[in-house]
Protein backbone atom coordinates (compact mmCIF):
# COMPACT_ATOMS: atom_id res chain seq x y z
CA UNK A 1 0.00 0.00 0.00
CA UNK A 2 2.28 2.28 1.10
CA UNK A 3 4.93 1.32 -2.47
CA UNK A 4 1.51 2.52 -4.65
CA UNK A 5 1.27 5.70 -2.43
CA UNK A 6 4.92 6.55 -3.44
CA UNK A 7 4.32 5.39 -7.07
CA UNK A 8 1.64 7.69 -7.20
CA UNK A 9 2.93 10.41 -5.33
CA UNK A 10 6.29 9.73 -7.92
CA UNK A 11 3.70 10.40 -10.92
CA UNK A 12 2.13 13.26 -9.55
CA UNK A 13 5.51 14.96 -9.22
CA UNK A 14 6.01 13.57 -12.56
CA UNK A 15 3.20 14.83 -14.34
CA UNK A 16 3.50 18.37 -12.47
CA UNK A 17 7.10 18.92 -13.68
CA UNK A 18 6.07 18.38 -17.49
CA UNK A 19 3.59 20.18 -17.22
CA UNK A 20 5.54 23.22 -16.12
CA UNK A 21 7.61 22.68 -18.33
CA UNK A 22 5.11 23.17 -21.49
CA UNK A 23 4.04 26.36 -19.83
CA UNK A 24 7.65 27.36 -19.32
CA UNK A 25 8.31 26.75 -23.06
CA UNK A 26 5.30 28.18 -24.50
CA UNK A 27 6.63 31.63 -22.08
CA UNK A 28 9.75 31.28 -23.99
CA UNK A 29 7.82 31.40 -27.37
CA UNK A 30 6.31 34.33 -26.84
CA UNK A 31 9.61 36.08 -25.47
CA UNK A 32 10.92 35.19 -28.85
CA UNK A 33 8.43 36.58 -30.80
CA UNK A 34 10.29 40.50 -31.25
CA UNK A 35 13.14 37.95 -32.75
CA UNK A 36 10.67 36.11 -34.94
CA UNK A 37 9.00 39.45 -36.06
CA UNK A 38 12.52 40.64 -37.12
CA UNK A 39 13.94 37.71 -39.03
CA UNK A 40 16.47 36.48 -36.56
CA UNK A 41 17.73 37.31 -33.02
CA UNK A 42 19.45 40.71 -32.04
CA UNK A 43 22.87 41.42 -32.19
CA UNK A 44 25.93 43.87 -30.97
CA UNK A 45 28.88 44.65 -32.14
CA UNK A 46 30.20 42.56 -29.48
CA UNK A 47 28.49 39.72 -30.33
CA UNK A 48 31.32 39.28 -33.05
CA UNK A 49 34.21 39.26 -30.19
CA UNK A 50 31.95 36.94 -27.86
CA UNK A 51 32.11 34.53 -30.78
CA UNK A 52 36.10 35.30 -31.29
CA UNK A 53 36.77 35.21 -28.44
CA UNK A 54 35.02 31.97 -27.21
CA UNK A 55 36.88 30.04 -30.16
CA UNK A 56 40.26 31.44 -29.06
CA UNK A 57 39.41 30.06 -25.50
CA UNK A 58 38.19 26.65 -27.18
CA UNK A 59 41.08 26.72 -29.34
CA UNK A 60 43.88 27.51 -26.10
CA UNK A 61 42.21 24.79 -24.20
CA UNK A 62 42.98 21.85 -26.80
CA UNK A 63 46.59 23.95 -27.66
CA UNK A 64 47.66 26.01 -24.85
CA UNK A 65 50.07 28.89 -25.58
CA UNK A 66 53.28 28.83 -24.58
CA UNK A 67 54.67 30.85 -21.79
CA UNK A 68 57.50 33.18 -21.71
CA UNK A 69 60.65 31.49 -21.80
CA UNK A 70 58.95 28.93 -23.58
CA UNK A 71 59.88 28.36 -27.72
CA UNK A 72 57.02 30.56 -28.95
CA UNK A 73 55.04 28.67 -32.34
CA UNK A 74 54.47 31.03 -35.41
CA UNK A 75 51.54 30.51 -37.64
CA UNK A 76 49.09 30.44 -34.88
CA UNK A 77 45.56 33.37 -34.81
CA UNK A 78 43.46 35.00 -33.43
CA UNK A 79 40.06 35.75 -33.95
CA UNK A 80 39.28 37.80 -30.82
CA UNK A 81 39.56 41.40 -32.75
CA UNK A 82 36.73 40.18 -34.98
CA UNK A 83 38.56 38.62 -37.84
CA UNK A 84 41.33 36.14 -38.18
CA UNK A 85 44.63 37.57 -36.95
CA UNK A 86 47.21 35.85 -38.63
CA UNK A 87 50.96 34.75 -36.94
CA UNK A 88 50.36 35.89 -33.62
CA UNK A 89 52.89 37.60 -31.84
CA UNK A 90 53.64 37.57 -27.88
CA UNK A 91 53.20 41.19 -28.22
CA UNK A 92 49.98 40.97 -30.06
CA UNK A 93 48.56 38.42 -26.94
CA UNK A 94 49.61 40.17 -24.49
CA UNK A 95 47.72 43.23 -25.66
CA UNK A 96 44.43 41.21 -26.76
CA UNK A 97 44.34 39.96 -22.78
CA UNK A 98 43.70 43.49 -21.87
CA UNK A 99 40.88 44.17 -23.39
CA UNK A 100 38.99 40.78 -24.69
CA UNK A 101 38.29 39.63 -21.30
CA UNK A 102 35.89 42.46 -20.84
CA UNK A 103 33.72 39.21 -22.65
CA UNK A 104 33.15 36.77 -20.25
CA UNK A 105 35.21 33.30 -20.79
CA UNK A 106 31.89 31.91 -19.35
CA UNK A 107 29.67 33.59 -21.74
CA UNK A 108 32.15 33.35 -24.78
CA UNK A 109 32.35 29.78 -24.56
CA UNK A 110 28.96 28.23 -24.42
CA UNK A 111 28.29 30.84 -26.84
CA UNK A 112 30.72 29.72 -29.58
CA UNK A 113 29.47 26.32 -28.37
CA UNK A 114 25.93 26.88 -29.10
CA UNK A 115 26.32 29.26 -31.89
CA UNK A 116 28.94 26.82 -33.66
CA UNK A 117 25.78 24.39 -33.44
CA UNK A 118 23.19 25.79 -34.43
CA UNK A 119 23.67 29.56 -35.03
CA UNK A 120 22.21 31.94 -32.83
CA UNK A 121 18.86 30.81 -32.31
CA UNK A 122 19.91 28.89 -29.87
CA UNK A 123 21.57 31.32 -27.73
CA UNK A 124 18.57 32.67 -27.59
CA UNK A 125 15.96 30.04 -26.91
CA UNK A 126 18.45 28.93 -24.14
CA UNK A 127 18.20 32.66 -23.03
CA UNK A 128 14.69 32.76 -23.45
CA UNK A 129 13.57 29.48 -21.13
CA UNK A 130 15.48 30.90 -18.28
CA UNK A 131 13.88 34.12 -18.19
CA UNK A 132 10.68 32.62 -18.78
CA UNK A 133 11.92 30.29 -16.01
CA UNK A 134 12.73 32.56 -13.38
CA UNK A 135 8.87 34.74 -14.23
CA UNK A 136 7.23 32.28 -13.48
CA UNK A 137 9.10 31.01 -9.91
CA UNK A 138 8.55 34.99 -8.91
CA UNK A 139 4.46 35.26 -10.25
CA UNK A 140 4.35 31.52 -8.17
CA UNK A 141 5.85 33.58 -5.15
CA UNK A 142 3.75 36.44 -5.41
CA UNK A 143 0.44 35.17 -6.10
CA UNK A 144 1.00 31.42 -5.31
CA UNK A 145 -2.91 31.20 -6.02
CA UNK A 146 -2.94 32.91 -9.89
CA UNK A 147 -3.49 30.33 -12.68
CA UNK A 148 -0.98 29.27 -15.46
CA UNK A 149 -3.36 31.47 -17.48
CA UNK A 150 -2.37 34.77 -15.41
CA UNK A 151 1.57 33.71 -15.79
CA UNK A 152 0.71 33.55 -19.46
CA UNK A 153 -0.77 36.95 -20.00
CA UNK A 154 1.99 38.58 -18.02
CA UNK A 155 4.80 37.10 -19.82
CA UNK A 156 3.05 38.31 -22.57
CA UNK A 157 2.51 41.73 -21.15
CA UNK A 158 6.36 41.75 -20.70
CA UNK A 159 7.05 40.92 -24.11
CA UNK A 160 4.81 43.51 -25.48
CA UNK A 161 5.11 46.67 -23.07
CA UNK A 162 9.27 46.46 -21.74
CA UNK A 163 12.60 45.25 -23.22
CA UNK A 164 12.51 41.29 -21.65
CA UNK A 165 11.41 39.92 -25.30
CA UNK A 166 14.24 42.03 -26.65
CA UNK A 167 16.69 41.01 -24.27
CA UNK A 168 15.82 37.31 -24.02
CA UNK A 169 16.86 37.07 -27.72
CA UNK A 170 19.89 39.37 -27.41
CA UNK A 171 23.29 37.60 -28.05
CA UNK A 172 24.53 39.32 -25.86
CA UNK A 173 24.58 37.98 -21.52
CA UNK A 174 22.67 41.51 -21.07
CA UNK A 175 19.66 39.68 -19.71
CA UNK A 176 21.27 38.00 -16.75
CA UNK A 177 21.67 41.50 -15.63
CA UNK A 178 17.83 42.08 -14.99
CA UNK A 179 17.83 38.13 -14.33
CA UNK A 180 19.91 38.25 -11.35
CA UNK A 181 18.49 41.07 -9.71
CA UNK A 182 15.08 39.64 -9.75
CA UNK A 183 16.78 36.61 -8.69
CA UNK A 184 17.91 37.80 -5.65
CA UNK A 185 14.80 39.82 -4.78
CA UNK A 186 13.02 36.54 -4.63
CA UNK A 187 15.59 34.96 -2.09
CA UNK A 188 15.50 38.06 -0.11
CA UNK A 189 12.01 38.86 0.03
CA UNK A 190 9.63 35.65 -0.37
CA UNK A 191 12.01 32.80 -0.32
CA UNK A 192 9.20 30.99 2.41
CA UNK A 193 7.35 30.77 -0.93
CA UNK A 194 9.77 29.40 -3.23
CA UNK A 195 10.56 25.33 -3.07
CA UNK A 196 14.01 24.25 -2.81
CA UNK A 197 14.60 23.44 -6.06
CA UNK A 198 13.84 26.40 -7.07
CA UNK A 199 16.04 27.80 -4.94
CA UNK A 200 18.68 26.37 -5.39
CA UNK A 201 17.96 27.37 -9.07
CA UNK A 202 17.87 31.20 -8.64
CA UNK A 203 21.08 30.36 -6.62
CA UNK A 204 22.33 28.57 -9.98
CA UNK A 205 21.00 31.98 -11.73
CA UNK A 206 23.09 34.04 -9.53
CA UNK A 207 26.29 32.60 -9.51
CA UNK A 208 26.33 32.47 -13.28
CA UNK A 209 25.19 36.23 -13.50
CA UNK A 210 28.29 37.04 -11.82
CA UNK A 211 30.64 34.61 -14.15
CA UNK A 212 28.75 36.10 -17.05
CA UNK A 213 29.19 40.25 -16.35
CA UNK A 214 31.05 41.23 -13.70
CA UNK A 215 28.75 44.56 -12.74
CA UNK A 216 26.57 42.46 -12.26
CA UNK A 217 28.86 41.62 -9.04
CA UNK A 218 28.35 45.10 -7.97
CA UNK A 219 24.50 44.81 -8.44
CA UNK A 220 24.02 41.63 -6.28
CA UNK A 221 26.72 43.48 -3.54
CA UNK A 222 24.38 45.97 -3.80
CA UNK A 223 21.06 43.66 -3.41
CA UNK A 224 22.58 41.72 -0.23
CA UNK A 225 23.10 45.17 1.44
CA UNK A 226 20.02 46.60 1.21
CA UNK A 227 18.42 43.27 1.75
CA UNK A 228 20.00 43.13 5.09
CA UNK A 229 18.63 46.67 5.76
CA UNK A 230 14.96 45.86 5.07
CA UNK A 231 15.05 42.86 6.34
CA UNK A 232 16.45 43.95 9.33
CA UNK A 233 13.72 47.25 9.62
CA UNK A 234 10.73 44.85 9.42
CA UNK A 235 12.00 41.84 11.41
CA UNK A 236 14.22 44.12 13.94
CA UNK A 237 16.67 41.38 14.21
CA UNK A 238 19.87 41.42 12.67
CA UNK A 239 20.56 37.65 13.11
CA UNK A 240 17.04 37.15 11.30
CA UNK A 241 17.81 39.69 8.48
CA UNK A 242 21.52 37.86 7.72
CA UNK A 243 19.62 34.31 7.15
CA UNK A 244 17.10 36.55 4.69
CA UNK A 245 20.72 37.65 2.36
CA UNK A 246 22.33 34.47 3.08
CA UNK A 247 21.67 32.72 -0.04
CA UNK A 248 22.22 35.75 -2.11
CA UNK A 249 25.26 36.22 -0.67
CA UNK A 250 26.62 32.83 -0.94
CA UNK A 251 25.88 32.46 -4.83
CA UNK A 252 27.98 35.76 -4.76
CA UNK A 253 30.73 34.75 -3.48
CA UNK A 254 30.72 31.55 -5.36
CA UNK A 255 30.32 33.26 -8.47
CA UNK A 256 33.26 35.74 -7.51
CA UNK A 257 35.37 32.93 -6.40
CA UNK A 258 35.02 30.95 -10.13
CA UNK A 259 35.26 33.81 -11.61
CA UNK A 260 38.83 33.84 -9.86
CA UNK A 261 39.65 30.43 -10.78
CA UNK A 262 38.16 31.08 -14.22
CA UNK A 263 40.68 34.08 -14.69
CA UNK A 264 43.63 31.82 -13.12
CA UNK A 265 42.81 29.16 -15.98
CA UNK A 266 43.01 31.92 -18.78
CA UNK A 267 46.20 32.84 -17.65
CA UNK A 268 47.10 29.03 -17.39
CA UNK A 269 45.99 27.95 -20.95
CA UNK A 270 47.45 31.36 -22.65
CA UNK A 271 50.68 31.34 -20.96
CA UNK A 272 50.80 34.82 -19.70
CA UNK A 273 47.91 36.71 -16.93
CA UNK A 274 44.36 37.85 -18.20
CA UNK A 275 43.56 41.29 -17.16
CA UNK A 276 40.39 43.04 -16.73
CA UNK A 277 39.97 46.06 -19.18
CA UNK A 278 40.70 49.68 -17.00
CA UNK A 279 37.28 51.36 -17.20
CA UNK A 280 37.09 53.28 -14.65
CA UNK A 281 40.11 54.49 -16.00
CA UNK A 282 38.70 55.04 -19.46
CA UNK A 283 35.54 56.35 -17.38
CA UNK A 284 37.54 59.71 -15.66
CA UNK A 285 39.96 60.18 -18.82
CA UNK A 286 36.37 60.42 -20.90
CA UNK A 287 35.46 63.14 -18.54
CA UNK A 288 39.04 65.19 -18.31
CA UNK A 289 39.30 64.73 -14.92
CA UNK A 290 42.37 62.61 -14.96
CA UNK A 291 44.20 64.72 -17.31
CA UNK A 292 44.46 67.18 -14.36
CA UNK A 293 46.17 64.80 -11.78
CA UNK A 294 48.33 64.12 -15.13
CA UNK A 295 49.70 67.48 -15.75
CA UNK A 296 50.20 67.67 -11.80
CA UNK A 297 52.33 64.20 -11.25
CA UNK A 298 54.29 63.43 -14.25
CA UNK A 299 57.11 62.77 -15.44
CA UNK A 300 57.32 61.88 -11.39
CA UNK A 301 54.68 59.38 -11.02
CA UNK A 302 55.87 57.44 -13.89
CA UNK A 303 52.67 56.42 -15.50
CA UNK A 304 51.90 55.02 -18.28
CA UNK A 305 49.70 57.43 -19.14
CA UNK A 306 51.36 60.57 -18.58
CA UNK A 307 51.55 60.64 -23.16
CA UNK A 308 47.43 61.62 -22.15
CA UNK A 309 47.97 64.18 -19.82
CA UNK A 310 47.59 67.48 -22.87
CA UNK A 311 45.20 65.16 -24.95
CA UNK A 312 41.49 66.54 -24.90
CA UNK A 313 39.52 64.03 -23.63
CA UNK A 314 38.02 61.69 -26.06
CA UNK A 315 35.04 58.70 -25.62
CA UNK A 316 35.78 56.16 -23.13
CA UNK A 317 35.90 53.53 -25.97
CA UNK A 318 39.37 54.59 -26.91
CA UNK A 319 40.74 54.13 -23.76
CA UNK A 320 39.68 50.96 -23.44
CA UNK A 321 40.06 49.11 -26.80
CA UNK A 322 42.60 51.52 -28.94
CA UNK A 323 45.33 53.28 -26.29
CA UNK A 324 47.97 53.01 -26.95
CA UNK A 325 47.98 51.43 -30.70
CA UNK A 326 46.85 55.48 -31.83
CA UNK A 327 46.78 58.75 -30.74
CA UNK A 328 43.70 60.26 -29.85
CA UNK A 329 42.13 62.40 -32.45
CA UNK A 330 42.50 65.94 -32.23
CA UNK A 331 38.81 66.67 -33.14
CA UNK A 332 35.58 64.87 -33.73
CA UNK A 333 34.84 62.62 -36.52
CA UNK A 334 32.17 64.01 -38.63
CA UNK A 335 30.47 60.39 -39.08
CA UNK A 336 31.34 58.76 -36.13
CA UNK A 337 29.86 55.17 -36.95
CA UNK A 338 32.47 55.43 -39.85
CA UNK A 339 35.28 56.50 -38.17
CA UNK A 340 34.91 53.77 -35.53
CA UNK A 341 34.35 51.03 -38.19
CA UNK A 342 37.60 52.54 -40.05
CA UNK A 343 39.40 52.42 -37.13
CA UNK A 344 38.49 48.54 -36.29
CA UNK A 345 39.41 47.84 -39.52
CA UNK A 346 42.74 49.17 -39.03
CA UNK A 347 43.39 47.31 -35.78
CA UNK A 348 42.05 44.04 -36.28
CA UNK A 349 44.88 42.81 -39.21
CA UNK A 350 47.69 44.90 -37.38
CA UNK A 351 50.57 43.74 -35.23
CA UNK A 352 50.98 45.03 -31.89
CA UNK A 353 54.33 46.07 -30.84
CA UNK A 354 56.51 44.58 -27.77
CA UNK A 355 56.76 48.78 -26.22
CA UNK A 356 53.06 49.05 -26.99
CA UNK A 357 51.89 45.36 -25.25
CA UNK A 358 54.20 46.76 -22.14
CA UNK A 359 52.65 50.53 -22.02
CA UNK A 360 48.94 48.65 -22.23
CA UNK A 361 49.63 46.03 -19.92
CA UNK A 362 51.37 49.37 -17.17
CA UNK A 363 48.24 51.36 -18.10
CA UNK A 364 45.86 48.62 -16.89
CA UNK A 365 47.44 47.84 -13.77
CA UNK A 366 48.00 51.42 -12.62
CA UNK A 367 44.52 52.41 -13.05
CA UNK A 368 44.02 52.32 -9.48
CA UNK A 369 46.67 54.67 -9.42
CA UNK A 370 45.10 57.38 -11.83
CA UNK A 371 41.53 57.05 -10.26
CA UNK A 372 42.74 57.43 -6.77
CA UNK A 373 44.81 60.85 -8.53
CA UNK A 374 41.92 62.29 -9.72
CA UNK A 375 39.51 61.60 -6.97
CA UNK A 376 42.49 63.25 -5.07
CA UNK A 377 42.96 65.83 -7.28
CA UNK A 378 39.31 67.17 -8.12
CA UNK A 379 37.01 64.34 -6.13
CA UNK A 380 34.13 66.82 -6.13
CA UNK A 381 34.38 66.82 -10.00
CA UNK A 382 34.32 63.01 -10.69
CA UNK A 383 31.26 63.27 -8.02
CA UNK A 384 29.43 65.55 -9.80
CA UNK A 385 29.98 64.09 -13.14
CA UNK A 386 29.37 60.34 -11.67
CA UNK A 387 25.69 62.34 -10.29
CA UNK A 388 25.18 63.69 -14.02
CA UNK A 389 26.02 59.79 -15.53
CA UNK A 390 23.82 57.99 -12.85
CA UNK A 391 21.16 60.33 -13.61
CA UNK A 392 20.93 60.41 -17.08
CA UNK A 393 21.46 56.40 -17.34
CA UNK A 394 18.44 56.28 -15.21
CA UNK A 395 15.97 57.53 -17.74
CA UNK A 396 17.95 56.19 -20.83
CA UNK A 397 16.90 53.17 -21.24
CA UNK A 398 14.17 51.18 -23.77
CA UNK A 399 15.05 49.53 -27.18
CA UNK A 400 16.20 51.96 -29.31
CA UNK A 401 17.45 51.95 -33.17
CA UNK A 402 21.21 51.23 -31.87
CA UNK A 403 19.98 48.40 -30.22
CA UNK A 404 21.04 46.24 -33.04
CA UNK A 405 24.47 46.61 -35.08
CA UNK A 406 23.31 45.18 -38.28
CA UNK A 407 21.74 48.31 -39.85
CA UNK A 408 24.71 50.85 -38.64
CA UNK A 409 27.11 48.31 -40.39
CA UNK A 410 25.30 48.21 -43.44
CA UNK A 411 24.87 51.97 -43.68
CA UNK A 412 28.44 52.39 -42.57
CA UNK A 413 30.05 49.88 -45.67
CA UNK A 414 32.38 47.11 -45.84
CA UNK A 415 33.79 46.28 -42.40
CA UNK A 416 35.63 43.10 -41.24
CA UNK A 417 33.12 43.29 -37.97
CA UNK A 418 30.10 42.81 -41.09
CA UNK A 419 32.13 40.05 -42.21
CA UNK A 420 32.37 38.36 -38.92
CA UNK A 421 28.60 38.54 -38.45
CA UNK A 422 27.84 37.58 -41.98
CA UNK A 423 29.57 34.10 -40.97
CA UNK A 424 27.75 33.79 -37.66
CA UNK A 425 24.46 34.56 -39.36
CA UNK A 426 24.13 33.28 -43.03
CA UNK A 427 21.74 35.49 -44.87
CA UNK A 428 20.94 37.38 -41.53
CA UNK A 429 23.19 40.59 -42.77
CA UNK A 430 20.54 42.52 -44.74
CA UNK A 431 18.93 45.89 -44.94
CA UNK A 432 15.24 44.53 -45.01
CA UNK A 433 14.15 48.30 -45.90
CA UNK A 434 17.50 49.62 -47.85
CA UNK A 435 15.71 53.48 -47.95
CA UNK A 436 15.09 53.33 -44.03
CA UNK A 437 17.36 54.21 -41.54
CA UNK A 438 16.51 51.89 -39.14
CA UNK A 439 16.81 49.20 -41.93
CA UNK A 440 15.56 46.24 -40.26
CA UNK A 441 11.71 44.34 -40.29
CA UNK A 442 10.24 46.99 -38.45
CA UNK A 443 11.75 50.16 -36.56
CA UNK A 444 12.96 49.14 -33.59
CA UNK A 445 13.17 53.07 -32.25
CA UNK A 446 9.27 53.00 -32.16
CA UNK A 447 9.12 50.73 -29.13
CA UNK A 448 10.87 53.51 -27.24
CA UNK A 449 8.04 55.62 -26.33
CA UNK A 450 5.46 52.41 -24.83
CA UNK A 451 8.25 51.48 -22.85
CA UNK A 452 8.72 54.49 -21.41
CA UNK A 453 5.04 54.84 -21.20
CA UNK A 454 4.72 51.22 -19.49
CA UNK A 455 7.29 52.03 -17.00
CA UNK A 456 6.03 55.64 -16.30
CA UNK A 457 2.30 53.99 -15.64
CA UNK A 458 3.63 50.88 -13.56
CA UNK A 459 5.73 53.26 -11.08
CA UNK A 460 2.46 55.38 -10.78
CA UNK A 461 0.71 52.83 -10.12
CA UNK A 462 2.71 51.11 -7.55
CA UNK A 463 2.80 53.95 -6.04
CA UNK A 464 -0.88 54.84 -5.67
CA UNK A 465 -1.10 51.28 -4.45
CA UNK A 466 0.96 51.67 -1.48
CA UNK A 467 -0.69 54.68 -0.39
CA UNK A 468 -4.00 52.60 0.59
CA UNK A 469 -3.86 49.97 2.79
CA UNK A 470 -6.40 47.79 1.03
CA UNK A 471 -4.25 47.77 -2.13
CA UNK A 472 -1.13 47.52 -0.69
CA UNK A 473 0.97 44.88 -1.39
CA UNK A 474 1.53 42.50 1.82
CA UNK A 475 5.18 42.63 3.19
CA UNK A 476 6.83 40.21 1.47
CA UNK A 477 5.77 41.00 -1.89
CA UNK A 478 6.26 44.83 -1.05
CA UNK A 479 9.89 44.12 -0.18
CA UNK A 480 10.54 42.50 -3.77
CA UNK A 481 9.09 45.77 -5.23
CA UNK A 482 10.94 48.14 -2.85
CA UNK A 483 14.20 45.83 -3.89
CA UNK A 484 13.65 45.52 -7.41
CA UNK A 485 13.04 49.43 -7.94
CA UNK A 486 15.88 50.20 -5.54
CA UNK A 487 18.53 48.03 -7.68
CA UNK A 488 17.03 49.24 -10.92
CA UNK A 489 18.35 52.75 -9.73
CA UNK A 490 21.72 51.49 -8.46
CA UNK A 491 22.16 49.65 -11.59
CA UNK A 492 22.14 53.22 -13.51
CA UNK A 493 24.13 54.69 -10.83
CA UNK A 494 26.91 52.03 -11.65
CA UNK A 495 26.78 51.70 -14.65
CA UNK A 496 26.66 55.59 -15.42
CA UNK A 497 29.81 56.17 -13.45
CA UNK A 498 31.95 53.31 -14.06
CA UNK A 499 31.17 53.37 -17.91
CA UNK A 500 28.52 55.40 -18.93
CA UNK A 501 24.79 56.60 -19.64
CA UNK A 502 23.93 53.59 -22.51
CA UNK A 503 20.37 52.81 -22.94
CA UNK A 504 21.67 49.51 -23.39
CA UNK A 505 22.66 49.03 -20.09
CA UNK A 506 19.78 50.29 -18.36
CA UNK A 507 17.23 48.61 -20.71
CA UNK A 508 18.55 45.02 -19.31
CA UNK A 509 16.87 45.73 -15.79
CA UNK A 510 14.08 48.29 -16.96
CA UNK A 511 11.58 45.29 -17.35
CA UNK A 512 11.52 44.86 -13.48
CA UNK A 513 9.14 47.91 -13.16
CA UNK A 514 6.45 46.28 -15.34
CA UNK A 515 6.99 43.22 -13.72
CA UNK A 516 6.50 44.38 -10.75
CA UNK A 517 3.21 46.01 -11.30
CA UNK A 518 2.07 42.82 -12.75
CA UNK A 519 3.05 41.11 -10.00
CA UNK A 520 0.58 43.58 -7.82
CA UNK A 521 -2.11 42.72 -10.09
CA UNK A 522 -1.79 39.19 -10.08
CA UNK A 523 -1.57 39.23 -5.81
CA UNK A 524 -5.04 41.40 -6.01
CA UNK A 525 -6.98 38.76 -8.34
CA UNK A 526 -6.08 35.84 -5.84
CA UNK A 527 -6.00 37.86 -2.71
CA UNK A 528 -8.54 36.55 -0.45
CA UNK A 529 -11.68 38.88 0.21
CA UNK A 530 -12.70 39.35 3.65
CA UNK A 531 -15.07 36.68 5.55
CA UNK A 532 -18.50 36.82 4.97
CA UNK A 533 -20.86 37.92 7.68
CA UNK A 534 -24.38 36.49 9.03
CA UNK A 535 -26.75 37.87 12.00
CA UNK A 536 -25.43 39.76 14.03
CA UNK A 537 -21.64 40.60 12.33
CA UNK A 538 -20.61 37.11 13.72
CA UNK A 539 -18.64 35.28 10.78
CA UNK A 540 -19.71 31.85 9.67
CA UNK A 541 -16.47 30.19 10.59
CA UNK A 542 -17.38 31.33 14.26
CA UNK A 543 -20.88 30.53 14.29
Amino acid sequence: MAGSTDSGSTDRRARAFVSDALWVTLAALILLLPAIAWGRPFVFGDTAYYWGWGGDILDAIRQPWPHPGQPWTPGRSLSGWGADLHDVTPADLRFNLTWLTARSAFYAVPFRLLAGAGGLWPVAAAQALIAAWAVKVAVRAAAPASSRLTYIAGVAALTALSSLGFEAAYAMPDVFGGLALLAAGLLIALSQRIGRAERVGLCALIVYAVLAHAENALNLAAAVAIGAIWRWRVEGEGLAALRRVAPTAAALAVGLGAAMLGGMALGAVFGRPAHMPPFAASRILADGGAQAYLRRACPDAGLAACDLAQSPPVPPEYYLWVYPLERPPLTPAPDRTRYTIDQFNRLDARHVTEAEADQRERFVGQQSRLVLGALGTDGLFEARQAITHGSVALINFGVDRNFDTIPLLIHGGRSRLRETLASILPGGVECARPQSAACGRFDLGGWVPGQYAAALAALLFLAAASLRRRTAPPEGLACLLGLTLSLVLVNALLCGAISGPYSRYQSRVEWLVPLGALLLLAEWVTRPGPAPVSGAGVPKDNQ
